[in-house]
């Protein structure tokens, strides 16, 4: 256990110093603005706790994975530009044939009359190879038939002694010859040219028929084989023996296990599975590491819009215990302490709700000598929403010109607050709504597809 956290602290302190380094350079470029919002947008999701702390803890944590794939984009974007792809423009007048082949070539031209100008248009074009006739056609079926004769007889002494596959390629590269095999012998050369010659026990001969074509011109060659048994190494007799053996020893199959030889050959065999290869996994666990940035940030963007509509739906209800409570003659820190301390008793025990979260972090503030003008200014910074705002305005306004008109104002913002409850209720009913599309667009293909298969299928055969 020790060993573990003594490598896990070593790695951790070569790895987090590069990381501060990165976003010491990245707080110099980028605006105090984006700084200060990413800031606030912690210290919203992190209310009441060490946001500054969860801020540096997750930046150092994806810093280094942000540096490799903008290092491994610059190497792809350089590999690209040593290719030549500048994106420039060169006037073509003709297509060179290729020598063998079809070359595909996409190209682009612009088009102008009296009338009017095209530009841009694209097209694709390909171009067949140049066709020789005469000598030059003989002469190159004849270099096609050598070169076709060395690559069957390559891993052969000679045509006389073949104990090794044959190579029966099927295109002469650089060329248009096409090679086949007619009239195999398939008791001793299969189609891909592997021999059947485990069990000779002496030499076979056999024919083998090779047909050049070129542009329906065709030349055929034929070759006289003698196929040998194959030469076996020490390592192949060895595995023949034992394969034997254990033959020998699976004979019986109303065993429930064969036994494995201990023996064979005159040698001793120790038998043993190889474990699967780590090399998946590794490779999962390097995509999962680099995924892991963009599913932190998604999962945080979440959060906030969590945070944003639980401080909805919650405002209704800030609204009507604050404008009831100074309705019964309280003051305004009066309700606001009253409201919090409810929370505490009966909310925040089942969950915490970050609208009386905020308002918490207001009561103590005022408790600490802070003016209540300024808290509760603060306050609707801090929740970042206009219902928020607006009540904050309502309650500064009145603080600073009288409490006079506090309560019909309060009053009248519930009832309002209470609309708006329905329709982002209605709302989030249409989202949901939309949701569901998918899937029973889903579901209906799939029932299509249950009912016409069937159906189908019962026409048989045209």
């Amino acid at each position: 256990m020790s060993n573990r956290k003594k490598k896990k602290s070593s790695l951790y302190t070569r790895l987090v110093p590069l990381a501060k380094k990165v976003l010491k350079i990245r707080k110099r470029i980028l605006p105090g603005a984006k700084l200060k919002a990413e800031e606030t947008e912690f210290e919203r999701l992190y209310v009441g706790e060490d946001a500054k702390k969860a801020q540096e803890s997750e930046q150092e944590r994806n810093t280094l994975i942000a540096l490799f794939i903008a290092f491994a984009g610059m190497a792809l974007v350089m590999i690209y530009l040593l290719k030549g792809n500048t994106g420039g423009r060169e006037a073509v007048s003709e297509l060179s044939r290729p020598s063998f082949g079809t070359a595909r070539n996409d190209l682009f031209f612009d088009a102008t009359s009296q009338d009017e100008r095209l530009e841009g248009l694209e097209m694709g074009v390909d171009i067949e190879s140049l066709r020789l006739e005469g000598e030059e056609r003989e002469a190159l079926l004849e270099r096609a038939a050598d070169y076709v004769e060395d690559e069957i007889f390559r891993a052969n002494e000679s045509r006389d002694c073949v104990r090794n596959d044959l190579n029966l390629v099927d295109q002469v590269p650089g060329t248009d010859v096409t090679v086949s095999y007619p009239d195999l012998d398939m008791k001793l050369v299969r189609y891909d040219g592997t021999l059947k010659n485990k069990e000779l026990e002496g030499p076979e001969k056999t024919v083998l028929k090779v047909v050049l074509e070129y542009f329906g011109y065709e030349v055929e060659r034929k070759y006289d084989l003698t196929v040998f048994p194959p030469v076996l190494t020490a390592e192949e007799e060895l595995k023949k023996e034992a394969l034997r053996d254990l033959e020998d020893r699976s004979g019986d199959y109303s065993e429930t296990a064969v036994s494995l030889p201990g023996s064979s050959g005159g040698y001793e065999l120790s038998w043993y599975r190889r474990g699967e290869s780590p090399l998946p996994l590794i490779l999962l666990v390097i995509i999962v590491v680099f995924l892991l940035p963009f599913v932190f940030k998604k999962d945080r963007e979440n959060r906030i819009k969590k945070r944003k509509d639980q401080m909805k739906r919650d405002y209704a209800q800030v609204v009507g215990k604050l404008s009831l409570l100074l309705s019964a003659g309280m003051t305004v820190r009066g309700a606001w302490d009253k409201v919090c301390d409810d929370y505490v008793k009966f909310i925040r025990p089942r969950q915490r709700h970050f609208a009386y979260e905020e308002m918490m972090i207001t009561s103590n503030e005022m408790k600490l000598g802070k003016s209540q003008t300024t808290a509760i200014e603060q306050f609707g910074r801090r929740c970042d929403l206009k219902e928020y705002r607006k009540l904050c305005k309502i309650i500064t306004s009145n603080l600073k010109h009288g409490s006079k008109g506090l309560i019909p104002l309060l009053g009248a913002e519930a009832d309002e607050s209470l609309e708006g409850l329905k329709e982002y209720a209605k709302q989030k009913g249409e989202e949901a709504g939309t949701k569901l599309l998918a899937p029973m667009i889903i579901m209906l293909v799939i029932v299509m597809a249950i009912v016409m298969v069937p159906a189908l299928m019962s026409f048989g055969p045209l």
